[in-house]
């Protein structure tokens, strides 16, 4: 560095013409640059500009007799060479960002834009291949202070969407990129400045196209798609990542990059950015980088341990050949199939559990596709789950007792604001899903389940946060949080540890109040893991007991057209309601094309399954037949009656009410026939249809209201237990098989 101060002094001090003046304000320019070199990247932006750079240019402005300095490798791109992103170690800096700061090569309009711009697609191309986004012919006016040279109109909206207060660009065919705020107005160019291209600061994706997606295409950081991320990139990379909060803002980073945060390259941010975009606004890159320090950059698992295969799915084994092993193309393609048996060896007592609703919301989340955080308060601001506040009403539902953001109060209070009418209790309302998974762990522990029946709900508010069409043989790094925070890690210990759970979608799986989150990578999630199995919305599996003599037939079914109405009906309850984006469609991966054929769609759905289960049930050979749907106990009594009497249904296992409800047809009177059926739906996702409080169940409708099932299954007979949050049974029955 000292080498280079003489250097430069010398330059000035053998300038021609320069006054005392000059000289010494250069001078001090000069000693302000060695301050920059020793304070951290990113604390200022006058720093984070390389300090050589520009040494040359303030020594080219202060004498024309600088001919020497600016034509040797410190102050001409002629010598150096074109760079494309700053990089502080270089002399020489010649991109349009540097430009922008007056602050480049003197030669860097002669040496490198013409070479840029020759590399580059033209304006005219760009401002076709934008769509309707880009106007060619058009300017707005009036202008911003900014002016910028730029290689293309995707460079110059790129600026734009970098720039506070910047609405509209206007790239003019010198290169010329002007800035507009938004009261600018459109005009129309001359004839001779037709080839003006203008546009806004970020383009959306259409209605069509939906949301902007991870894909598998890379770009850099100036591509129009990343308009939306390049300033907190660009942040993040210079000196965002030294701010005191960085460990929490980028603790996805290692999981995503490989590296931590504090080694991280503007490339890796990007990646980052395009995976889990940190700030809670959901704005991720829409392509990720094409180099980066973890190879392949346009992917989110760069320091992700190998993905765990199932017994029998390694290179070579036995089945992987086998829908076990091989992900459907699209996510409807194993509708109906049988999912390969499962054989439990010795002579019992054989435990399984079910339980559903269970799927808190996932609060350290970073969310793409403009999705806000899943956060209803703020101590769900944190990692693993929060329970989402329903509302609680009277038994009878004729009663609002407690509204969502009365209940919301409650919880941001821990229970100090709230109205008696939400019931709140505080230790267990606050954490009812980790609870009822500590009661589960316990009593694995001991019963050793051989499997679990999840009958749905498995993520609040709306599944999986994403726009459907992922590709089923790849996972997203939403899904991939999601089951890990709320799932992998809750339910975990010795007799739960890789014990298949056997599941099927709730509504709020679909989406709640929308059909096109990421329904399709609950089922990819299949392939991604070795115990959850969901190979389709619906399908059969068998267990075999060889040593006991015995095996069970289980039948998954779909049962969401429950909650299909017309767009106008129920927004709040409706899958198919006017919660849904403009456009929305799933048909591509088989799911509803249209809020106004979603209702159709699932009453489809749901007749095919009718048709299918009565069959599946005709030829069953198993000694024991079990159906798992979500909706609950009531619903379609016509038709459950008919599988009992007719086709021999033993058992039916839902969810949905958000409580635990035994319907023992020995001792209550219902529509089933005779049918026994159970409802597990206080997992402890959602807050409970009532109050927890066990002196307060007036409006409770079952035994319990969070909890789940622990069944003994042997040859003739099925004991049921219901169990409480804090491990007490509640209820029990018996089932013969029918």
């Amino acid at each position: 560095m000292r080498v280079l101060y003489v250097l430069a002094l010398f330059v000035i001090s053998n300038a021609s013409e320069v006054e005392p003046a000059e000289l010494e304000a250069a001078v001090q320019r000069l000693a302000d640059d060695d301050a920059c070199l020793s304070a951290k990247p990113g604390e200022t932006e006058q720093c984070s500009l390389n300090a050589i750079q520009r040494r040359g240019v303030q020594v080219a402005a202060a004498s024309d007799s600088s001919a020497a300095f600016l034509d040797s490798p410190w102050g001409s791109c002629s010598q150096y060479g074109c760079g494309i992103r700053y990089d502080r170690a270089r002399g020489c800096q010649c991109n349009s960002q540097c430009y922008s700061h007056h602050n480049c090569c003197h030669d860097y309009q002669s040496k490198c834009e013409a070479t840029q711009a020759s590399t580059t697609t033209p304006a005219s191309v760009a401002a076709s291949t934008a769509g309707e986004c880009f106007t060619t012919g058009v300017y707005f006016s009036p202008n911003m202070p900014q002016k910028t040279m730029e290689s293309s109109s995707a460079a110059c909206q790129s600026q734009c969407a970098a720039m506070a207060g910047c609405a509209h660009f206007s790239f003019w065919p010198d290169g010329g990129c002007h800035l507009q705020a938004s009261d600018a107005t459109s005009r129309e160019a001359s004839s001779n400045y037709a080839a003006v291209v203008s546009g806004p600061d970020y383009c959306p994706a259409d209605a069509a196209a939906g949301p902007v997606q991870q894909t598998g295409k890379c770009g850099s950081i100036d591509e129009p798609a990343n308009a939306i991320c390049k300033k907190a990139v660009v942040w993040a990379g210079k000196g965002g990542k030294w701010d005191p909060h960085a460990s929490s803002w980028f603790a996805d980073m290692k999981v995503i990059a490989g590296v931590d945060f504090a080694d991280a390259t503007q490339d890796d941010f990007q990646r980052l950015y395009f995976c889990a975009p940190p700030g809670g606004k959901g704005e991720n890159c829409g392509v990720g980088p094409c180099q980066c320090s973890k190879p392949p950059c346009n992917t989110c698992y760069g320091g992700a341990p190998p993905q765990p295969k199932r017994p029998g799915c390694e290179d070579g084994g036995a089945d992987v050949d086998t829908m076990k092993c091989k992900p459907p193309a699209m996510p409807m393609d194993y509708k109906g199939k049988e999912w390969p048996a499962m054989t439990v060896s010795g002579p019992g007592p054989f435990h399984f559990f079910s339980v559903g609703d269970w799927g808190g919301m996932d609060g350290s989340l970073n969310p793409i596709e403009g999705r806000i955080k899943l956060i209803a308060y703020p101590q769900g601001a944190k990692a693993g789950p929060s329970v989402f506040p329903r509302t609680r009403w009277n038994k009878r539902h004729t009663v609002e007792l407690c509204g969502h953001k009365e209940f919301v109060a409650c919880y941001a209070s821990d229970g100090a604001n709230c109205l008696p009418g939400c019931g709140f209790v505080k230790g267990v309302d606050d954490q009812p899903q980790i609870l009822v998974a500590n009661s589960m762990k316990a009593r694995a522990a001991k019963n050793d389940p051989k499997f679990v029946l999840n009958v749905g709900d498995n993520f609040y508010w709306g599944g999986i946060e994403k726009t459907c069409g992922t590709p089923m043989d790849q996972l997203s790094y939403t899904a991939h949080h999601q089951f890990d925070q709320i799932y992998e890690r809750v339910y975990t210990g010795a007799g739960l540890d890789g014990k298949p759970w056997f599941s099927v979608l709730g509504n709020h799986d679909w989406g709640g109040r929308v059909f096109n989150n990421g329904w399709d990578q609950q089922i990819a999630y299949t392939w991604h893991s070795t115990r959850w199995v969901m190979p389709a919305p619906y399908y059969t599996s068998r267990v075999d007991f060889p040593d006991a003599g015995f095996s069970v037939d289980l039948f998954f079914l779909d049962s969401n057209y429950n909650d299909a109405e017309d767009p106008s009906k129920d927004s709040e309850h409706n899958i198919c309601g006017v919660h849904n984006p403009p456009g929305a469609d799933c048909s591509p991966v088989g799911g509803p094309s249209s809020v106004e054929t979603c209702k159709q769609y699932f009453a489809d759905l749901w007749q095919e399954q009718v048709t299918w289960v009565k069959q599946k049930l005709s030829e069953a050979k198993g000694d024991w037949q079990i159906a798992v749907t979500h909706f609950p106990c009531g619903h379609a009594q016509d038709f459950y009656k008919e599988l009992h009497q007719t086709y021999g249904l033993d058992l039916l296992v839902t969810g949905h009410r958000h409580d635990q409800e035994l319907w023992d047809p020995k001792t209550r009177q219902s529509g089933l026939g005779g049918l026994t059926c159970f409802v597990t739906g206080g997992g402890g996702g959602i807050s409970s249809e009532a109050t927890p409080n066990p002196d307060n169940k007036k409006d409770w409708y079952g035994e319990g209201e969070y909890g789940f099932f622990d069944l003994t299954i042997s040859k003739s007979a099925i004991l049921i237990e219901s169990i409480n949050y804090d491990g007490k049974v509640l209820k029990t029955a018996e089932v013969q098989p029918n």
